[in-house]
């Protein structure tokens, strides 16, 4: 099984398809984590489309970094 740590960026969503791809290539299973879930709604959602395409994903978790007041 692969973890995949998430970043909220264009970029770390690209790099998240690119490992994927790579990973699904393999068949090994993919958990994703996604870092400050909370401060990018958008990218959540795009996230969300990607994770639903592919049924071989069996966790999805979210992790707060922000300090909250």
């Amino acid at each position: 099984m692969v973890l995949v740590v998430v970043e909220l960026f264009e970029s770390g969503i690209s790099d998240m398809e690119r490992i994927i791809h790579t990973v699904e290539t393999f068949g090994i299973k993919v958990a994703m984590c996604v870092k400050k879930y909370d401060v990018n709604f958008d990218h959540i959602r795009k996230i969300l489309r990607i994770f639903a395409k592919n049924k071989d994903f069996n966790l999805w978790a979210g992790f707060h970094l922000t300090p909250t007041p």
